[in-house]
């Protein structure tokens, strides 16, 4: 047996190059414990080692479109973390080059309804007239951003207003510096869509 065996076991490690390192050492240790039940059967059957050797040899030719098939199997396997990977990295980087601007618009209406707030609860006379305007600020820059899958235009423009007056709070540059690179990138996002109505047309 040990001829038609040593064929075996190098069909086995030549095809198993192509899997991971895992896969391959269960898969040799598969044929390895199958080698080891068909020698003990064959001995105490008392079959002859020229019939058992035909009887591996038949096997592993018989078996090669299944063993194919097994490494594309688990080559496919190995692929989809990569596979996942990449498109969430893909997904990030088309965000990052997109939609930029829109993390700081969320940031504005934050800082609307922060002011908001502040003001209800400001010690002696809160300024109460103030809140509506701040929280429809807020509102817009929020509904600005849900409507940016289905009117991307609309939206940008909407963004890019409610954006407008945090960008004349000189007092507090911080919020004017997140105002003004939004309303940039509503400017940016609108002259973009733009041109490509343009060349679609």
């Amino acid at each position: 047996m040990d001829a038609a065996a040593r064929v075996a076991r190098m069909w086995v490690g030549f095809y198993t190059g192509w899997v991971s390192a895992e896969a391959a050492e269960r898969r040799r240790d598969e044929i390895t414990s199958d080698l080891w039940e068909q020698s003990t059967d064959a001995h105490e059957n008392g079959h002859s080692s020229a019939v058992v050797n035909a009887v591996i040899v038949h096997r592993v030719v018989t078996g090669i479109p299944a063993d194919l098939s097994w490494v594309h199997t688990q080559r496919r396997l190995r692929s989809r973390p990569t596979e996942r990977r990449s498109s969430l990295m893909t997904t990030t980087k088309e965000f990052v080059r997109t939609s930029w601007w829109v993390v700081t618009a969320a940031l504005v209406a934050a800082f609307y309804v922060w002011g908001g707030v502040h003001n209800l609860l400001e010690d002696g006379q809160p300024y109460v007239d103030q809140v509506p305007v701040l929280g429809a600020l807020a509102l817009a820059i929020v509904i600005g951003i849900f409507l940016r899958g289905s009117r991307p235009r609309a939206a940008a423009g909407l963004i890019a207003v409610a954006s407008a007056p945090a960008a004349l709070i000189i007092w507090f540059p911080l919020v004017m510096v997140l105002a003004v690179v939004t309303i940039v990138g509503a400017v940016l996002e609108l002259l973009g869509r733009s041109a490509r109505s343009r060349v679609s047309l």
